[in-house]
């Protein structure tokens, strides 16, 4: 499957992501709400809801983000966003390996 992330890139993923990790504490928020939540392995320091949330293991701030740490979660997918996190700490994730979503919502429906 190829999904296209708000930069425009594809993202070819061998399946739906079982292994989250979320950069972005409005994207933690909304993929617990819609109910993909237990697929989140990690999070920032700053991703505080729901309560469920706060709870799951944390991969640094959205300006620090622990590479090495969003690495040995081993996920299938990493949330990042285009005006929160800084372009060098996406560069090292992908050339990781990592699949990585650049999110850059204009509008409510580009949230959906």
């Amino acid at each position: 499957m190829i999904v296209l992330d708000d930069l425009g890139r594809e993202i070819p993923l061998p399946a739906p992501p079982a292994r989250i990790v979320s950069l972005v504490p409005s994207v933690s928020e909304t993929l617990w709400h819609v109910g993909v939540g237990e697929r989140l392995v990690g999070v920032t320091r700053y991703c505080t809801h729901p309560r469920e949330v706060a709870a799951l293991p944390r991969c640094g701030g959205t300006k620090t983000p622990d590479c090495e740490r969003i690495s040995s979660l081993r996920p299938d997918l990493v949330f990042m966003s285009a005006e929160e996190n800084r372009s060098e700490d996406f560069e090292l994730l992908s050339q990781r390996g990592l699949a990585v979503f650049v999110c850059l919502p204009k509008t409510v429906s580009d949230v959906t």
